[in-house]
């Protein structure tokens, strides 16, 4: 297969995703690029794609895409994991947008921008992150209770699991068995059926142990696996609040509490490239810095061997 270089651009809620990828396609003449946005959706229950008729897509195409669709997807639930099948649906839709035949031998695009989340962990030269300035005091990175791991039921644990649904009174551990009979468990008149049921899934599932972690504001999780981070603002009044986020980008690294709550093996950790820049303004000389910094990996691209698609 011939290898090609991905950009993936990630973002919080309308910071500004597609406008930054039309701005890069704008400066990008030069070069073909394709664009899928993956995207989840409680709508659906397997990989579905719009094959190109969104205006999202129409967008991309009129900016200077040679190609663009979305793919979406469901949503990661207890009951809903992101199987080999589909990784292989989503990669190979892909192959069908930046390759000319289903082997791969010949590339019909320069390089592929994906907009979304990387929940597949696919690889990229690239991970840029669009974010907005956060309010006065609000913070990226706050406390949190977080379950850290399950511990098995027994008569260690069976006091902690009865503290967490709220009784008082011991039950015997074999009443919560999952191989005794429904009809043989003799549960007591005054224990809630809200109760029963949550050691029920305790004795299956095991007793959850949380801890007050740090953890990152809903939207910008993904920030840590960013290597370029652009702050839009909208206009010059924004500037010293997304300075206050930039602070707070430096102290996720530099703060060592911090960072072993939130930086995981799939989080960057290389030299971060930070932009504040307003994205409406094609004349913002910090964007052209961005979109420069974001092509440099595309431009010094160059395919060391042939591989698939896989996750990492």
């Amino acid at each position: 297969m011939q290898e090609i270089p991905f950009v993936w651009i990630d973002g919080a809620p309308a910071a500004g995703k597609t406008m930054l990828i039309e701005r890069l396609l704008q400066s990008s003449r030069k070069r073909d690029f394709a664009v899928v946005r993956l995207a989840q959706s409680d709508s659906v229950t397997e990989m579905e794609s719009d094959d190109g008729t969104s205006e999202e897509s129409k967008r991309y195409e009129v900016a200077g895409a040679i190609e663009a669709a979305r793919l979406f997807y469901p949503p990661k639930t207890s009951t809903i994991d992101y199987s080999a099948d589909d990784e292989q649906t989503a990669m190979s839709y892909v192959r069908c947008m930046a390759w000319r035949d289903w082997e791969g031998d010949e590339a019909k695009c320069d390089a592929l921008i994906c907009e979304g989340a990387n929940d597949f962990y696919w690889r990229s030269q690239v991970r840029v992150f669009v974010a907005r300035p956060f309010p006065a005091g609000q913070s990226l990175a706050t406390r949190e209770i977080r379950e850290r791991f399950r511990l098995e039921l027994d008569k260690d644990t069976l006091p902690l699991a009865l503290s967490m649904v709220g009784l008082k009174k011991c039950l015997p551990l074999e009443l919560l068995s999952p191989d005794t009979a429904s009809q043989e468990r003799q549960v007591p008149s005054d224990v809630p059926e809200t109760a029963m049921r949550q050691l029920m899934d305790m004795a299956s599932n095991g007793v959850p142990v949380h801890e007050n972690l740090w953890g990152l504001q809903p939207g910008y999780e993904n920030i840590v696996q960013a290597a370029v981070i652009i702050i839009n603002i909208h206009n010059e009044k924004e500037r010293p609040a997304a300075m206050r986020l930039v602070d707070e980008l430096r102290r996720l690294r530099t703060d060592c509490d911090i960072a072993k709550d939130i930086i995981s093996l799939h989080d960057y950790r290389g030299k971060l490239s930070i932009y504040i820049c307003n994205l409406a303004n094609q004349a913002d000389q910090e964007l052209t810095k961005a979109l420069t910094r974001i092509k440099r990996p595309v431009q010094e691209f160059r395919p060391k061997h042939q591989y698939r698609l896989v996750s990492v």
